[in-house]
């Protein structure tokens, strides 16, 4: 059951953005500039290359999430694409209590590296290149068994409230793993608490920027997040039953 303050409200919201890899932090300031609600505050964590280690990165998420607890805060983690890696290892091994909300923004269902590759890496190397980017990722921790608990985790985390944001235009991810996802998603949790958005414009995490209505899409979310018990009845878009390409579907 959700705790509340002493005036009888829900604590306050914060988004910790955490970015794929070769995000710069430029385009990761693009998310405090979304029209969100007023209270919800914002952080956000780079992951700016393949070597940049797992442990390290968990590492960091972990003290800002337990900052923001210390400080009364609920956390929505807004994960966007391959970063989705790490975070899934932190939400399995530390099970915060705190976090509310899970933001799955182009994140990879299955474990693919060739399109990842390509979008990195010269198109003529990118084939050969699968075999250094697998090794690294290894170096860093993802072993068969990790991808094996990847997976449980992503299907099944430990969180409330989920939205899957993809994109039929994404280079990187075919969108049906978007869909694939929130369906095995509800299998494991209500339907009311797995939403989805799935862009008809946008490229690969970059709904933010290429689709006008992203910023309602999370303006809606956040409201659900902000209010649990209300906001499913009130908003007719996050509804059960709602029309659209998932149930329930946002846009």
């Amino acid at each position: 059951m959700m705790k509340v303050n002493r005036n009888g409200m829900c604590p306050p919201l914060k988004s910790i953005v955490t970015g794929g890899f070769g995000m710069r932090a430029r385009h990761l300031a693009r998310y405090t500039y979304l029209p969100q609600r007023a209270a919800l505050s914002h952080n956000s964590l780079q992951l700016c290359s393949v070597a940049y280690g797992m442990p390290a990165y968990i590492s960091r998420l972990r003290r800002e999430v337990a900052q923001a607890e210390h400080e009364g805060e609920r956390v929505v983690l807004h994960v966007l694409s391959a970063s989705a890696w790490y975070v899934m290892d932190y939400l399995r091994t530390y099970q915060p209590k705190n976090v509310c909300g899970l933001v799955l923004e182009s994140t990879p269902y299955r474990f693919n590296l060739e399109p990842l590759a390509r979008e990195l890496l010269p198109a003529p190397i990118a084939r050969s290149s699968c075999a250094l980017l697998d090794a690294l990722l290894r170096l860093n921790g993802a072993s068969d068994e990790w991808r094996s608990r990847y997976l449980e985790t992503l299907e099944n985390p430990p969180v409330d409230h989920v939205l899957v944001i993809g994109s039929q235009q994404d280079s990187m991810i075919p969108a049906e793993q978007f869909t694939d996802l929130s369906h095995a998603m509800r299998l494991t949790r209500d339907d009311s608490k797995v939403s989805s958005f799935i862009s008809d414009c946008s490229r690969h995490a970059l709904a933010v920027k290429d689709d006008p209505k992203y910023g309602d899409i999370m303006n809606r979310w956040i409201k659900q997040l902000e209010d649990p018990l209300k906001g499913m009845e009130s908003d007719p878009v996050l509804s059960s039953g709602n029309p659209g390409i998932s149930t329930p579907a946002l846009g």
